[in-house]
């Protein structure tokens, strides 16, 4: 599986971050940003909203929010955010992500 660590943002004065695929080293942290744009092949890849300690270890708790279009924007809440691919192996091998908002509702 390929990681990639590249974060692509909109035109200035957008508040959308487009995250082309989710990488363990990507941690933005920013004032501006209120939501990532994930663009990920849907029925290969999905976006599961998670907590720290499932982000972790990798596990998709019963109920979590699971996004699956391959186009799914998420709005940010303020502080850390995690979201992790809830494919078998893909978290495992770098699907995750772990943006902190600083920005203020």
């Amino acid at each position: 599986m390929q990681k990639a660590t590249r974060l692509e943002t909109r035109p200035a004065g957008s508040s959308t971050f487009l995250a082309g695929k989710m990488a363990s080293t990507l941690r933005p942290v920013t004032n501006l940003v209120r939501a990532l744009n994930f663009q990920l092949r849907g029925g290969r890849h999905n976006v599961v909203v998670v907590d720290k300690a499932s982000y972790d270890s990798c596990s998709v708790p019963a109920g979590a929010p699971t996004y699956r279009s391959g186009n799914d924007t998420l709005t940010l809440k303020k502080g850390a955010n995690y979201f992790i691919c809830g494919f078998t192996g893909h978290c495992q091998n770098g699907m995750k992500i772990a943006p902190i908002a600083a920005w203020f509702a």
